[in-house]
């Protein structure tokens, strides 16, 4: 059961990390501004999965492929909600 919603989570994860970097350009200025926003998001969700797969996987009996993945991916929860929420914003 805790495989399931490890991978439940991980699909959630990895839909908000495809929507934030799909909704990026978008919201940033130029080239520069939207390479800077993605290295931010990739180096932090490879640093949160490379812990999360470090502290929960040698915890648990969890799959630490999976647990890094859904690190990776919960990192750009708050980006994609944000992004989402931008893109409702009457134009100015």
């Amino acid at each position: 059961m805790p495989t399931l919603i490890l991978v439940l989570i991980t699909l959630i994860g990895l839909a908000a990390a495809f929507y934030a970097h799909w909704r990026l350009p978008f919201h940033t200025l130029g080239p520069r501004q939207l390479r800077a926003a993605r290295i931010v998001l990739v180096a932090t969700g490879l640093a949160f999965g490379w812990i999360s797969a470090r502290v929960y996987g040698m915890a648990t009996d969890l799959n630490v492929v999976i647990v890094f993945i859904a690190g990776f991916g919960l990192i750009h929860v708050p980006a994609a909600g944000v992004l989402f929420i931008k893109g409702y914003r009457p134009e100015e």
